[in-house]
């Protein structure tokens, strides 16, 4: 009844620069719930407490939105060459990603509401308490690394996601797409912190990425140590992986922020909380405090 909605959705999508769009039912896995109330269990999570809260929605979008009968991914790929060493994670040197994917999703559905008033839809991309690597899962398009992020086959690691709530059925079921990492095992030895503790388990107690962004107390100075010249994130496990080894450079150009990248290449340091907020307004490094940032470069 409702093909020819997701096809223009798709289309639509594609117009906009997301370059995968995958659907399922709102069906729930419960074993993947499972795994991740036991990594949480053996505090993986560090001091990221708001990942032990609406646990028992974070696999079922009707929990969040009660009406979903199905929902929508979308991946918008953020590849691109702009290193500055490895002080900052690639995605670190662009604008926020949650901001650039809501404004291009609602100018999709800005263009579907008058030929389908009746779908009710809602967007999330890590606004909501859902899973969203699980819900992407679910659409074969990708499948979990060992470093526990997830990879596609055309765009490897190097995307961000978007998901849709949608109030009518989808029709069809995926099986998750397998893993293809085989016995791989770069990603696991090339971590210097050995963060990644068994294939798939991150412990976010050792990772790079979380010490640098999310964690409020001082470093343990043993990990610091082995850090190198990192300030913000992480690549290392990305950069090693076979599956990034020939995407090609694909940074939407919404993401682009060369006035950003320019800035932090001159090794410019903001001299005050409110200059932080007013040069790193609207980019990734605001998920950070300013005496954090600090603190980074040291």
């Amino acid at each position: 009844m409702h093909n020819n909605f997701f096809e223009e959705f798709s289309f639509l999508c594609k117009q906009e620069g997301f370059k995968e769009i995958g659907f399922s039912d709102a069906y729930v896995q419960t074993d993947a719930l499972e795994k991740y109330k036991n990594w949480l269990n053996k505090g993986m999570n560090a001091e990221m407490e708001w990942m032990e809260r609406n646990l028992e929605s974070r696999l079922d979008i009707r929990k969040m939105f009660p009406w979903a009968k199905s929902y929508a991914i979308v991946l918008l790929p953020y590849f691109h060459n702009k290193t500055i060493g490895n002080k900052y994670s690639r995605y670190a040197l662009l604008k926020d990603y949650h901001f650039v994917m809501k404004q291009k999703l609602r100018r999709v559905f800005t263009k579907l509401e008058p030929s389908y008033k009746e779908i009710k839809w809602d967007i999330f991309v890590d606004s909501k308490p859902l899973l969203e690597k699980d819900l992407l899962e679910k659409t074969a398009m990708a499948w979990r690394g060992k470093h526990s992020l997830m990879i596609n086959k055309e765009l490897g690691s190097w995307f961000f996601i978007g998901g849709i709530a949608l109030n009518i059925e989808y029709g069809k079921t995926h099986k998750t797409e397998e893993s293809l990492c085989g016995t791989c095992t770069l990603c696991i030895d090339s971590c210097p912190t050995s963060a990644i503790v068994e294939p798939y388990i991150l412990d976010a107690n050792r990772c790079i990425s979380y010490n640098t962004i999310e964690k409020k107390g001082e470093i343990d100075e043993q990990l610091k140590e082995v850090f190198g010249e990192q300030i913000f994130g992480c690549d290392i496990c990305q950069n090693v992986c076979p599956y990034n080894k020939d995407v090609l450079p694909n940074c939407d150009a919404e993401l682009e922020n060369e006035i950003l990248f320019q800035y932090l290449k001159s090794g410019n340091i903001p001299h005050s909380s409110n200059n932080y907020k007013k040069v790193f307004g609207g980019t990734p490094l605001m998920r950070t405090a300013y005496k954090k940032f600090l603190s980074n470069l040291s």
